[in-house]
């Protein structure tokens, strides 16, 4: 992404405009602070839903399983997933191989389960982001302009030395379009990037995530939908 950078303290009250929070104050950490206050409680506003979740696992290109989860927040703001369906791509036949060569395909089996646990970790540690680590990692930000009607915030060292989070920012719908993130995984390079929509009550949820670390040729598409709202 090309970004014409601004300087902290100009385009930090476009992004305070952007997202309309308090058009009236124009200090760099009323701005930043919005922003985070901005997501806590759009979270908040999340919880009050039930919704789909679709989780396909592609490893080298290829599709392996495709898991559908019915999702909702417990009253303590847990995150509870009822498995829905599961539907794995067909495997190599086993019968043809010997004992060692079976052994060894689970082993690599559970060394992928457990990466793949590890990855799901590292992105539930940034999302949904936290407004306290956007106010820390405010002092190292950039601030610039992607594309008209656009403005983006990038957070670096967010949870990690060496990782950053951008949040781009569109005007004219004065929400949060896309978050993405660059970090590492042991020594591996990992990029999450978020696409965010929007419900009929304003509600930012986010519509689709791609979780990938080309080292390891492995790659999560998540999908969210049908929200509804929970039952009083």
């Amino acid at each position: 992404m090309t970004m014409k950078v601004c300087k902290p303290s100009i385009l930090l009250f476009f992004v305070w405009a952007a997202v309309t929070l308090a058009p009236s104050l124009h200090a760099q950490s009323g701005a930043v602070l919005a922003i985070g206050q901005n997501m806590t409680e759009n979270t908040a506003k999340l919880e009050q839903y039930t919704f789909k979740q679709k989780v396909e696992f592609y490893l080298k290109g290829e599709l392996k399983k495709t898991m559908v989860s019915q999702v909702h927040f417990d009253s303590n703001g847990q995150r509870v997933s009822v498995p829905l369906e599961s539907t794995p791509a067909a495997g190599e036949a086993q019968q043809h191989r010997g004992p060692m060569a079976r052994k060894m395909a689970e082993q690599k089996k559970d060394e992928m389960k457990d990466y793949v646990e590890r990855l799901v970790g590292l992105m539930n540690q940034y999302f949904p982001p936290s407004e306290d680590k956007i106010k820390d990692a405010a002092k190292r930000a950039e601030f610039g302009q992607p594309a008209p009607g656009q403005a983006a915030a990038i957070f670096y060292d967010y949870l990690k030395t060496g990782d950053s989070m951008t949040l781009t920012l569109l005007a004219a719908e004065k929400r949060i379009s896309e978050i993405a993130v660059k970090t590492s995984l042991d020594s591996d390079p990992v990029s999450i990037v978020v696409d965010m929509s929007q419900l009929p009550d304003e509600t930012n949820y986010p519509a689709t995530t791609n979780l990938k670390s080309d080292a390891k040729q492995v790659e999560l598409r998540i999908s969210t939908y049908d929200y509804q709202p929970l039952s009083k």
